[in-house]
């Protein structure tokens, strides 16, 4: 089963739209933000670290992904707000900041929500 779902994933991402791809990658970080969330309220501090580094690595290719030339100053925004959220969860992990864990986890979940709707309504319009 394992497989299947290995090779779902890689369909869904080599067909997904630029947008849908953001998309998806939101999803995964907040997906693993929750895991991280939920290992460090139950002390399983290991399980945390290794979900808050595949949180990281996803931080690390949205920041990657940013191209300037595009809308600059949107760009700067993100990237200060990418940079913040993996401060944040640095600082939530050592100080097993549950409240912090969630302010970050609900920002990252609202921006994933404007980039599924703002992929939505691009489909929607045929671009």
């Amino acid at each position: 089963m394992n497989r299947k779902l290995k090779a779902y994933q890689r369909v869904q991402i080599t067909t997904a739209s630029p947008a849908e791809v953001i998309v998806l990658l939101y999803d995964g970080l907040t997906r693993f933000c929750v895991t991280a969330r939920r290992a460090i309220e139950s002390k399983m501090f290991a399980d945390a670290g290794e979900a808050l580094d595949k949180a990281h690595a996803i931080i690390v290719h949205l920041i990657d992904s940013l191209d300037d030339a595009v809308n600059p100053e949107l760009t700067a925004h993100l990237r200060r707000m990418y940079f913040a959220w993996s401060r944040a969860l640095m600082k939530a992990q050592i100080s097993q900041d549950l409240v912090e864990m969630d302010e970050i986890i609900e920002q990252m979940r609202s921006l994933g929500d404007a980039w599924r709707q703002a992929s939505q309504t691009a489909l929607a319009e045929g671009a």
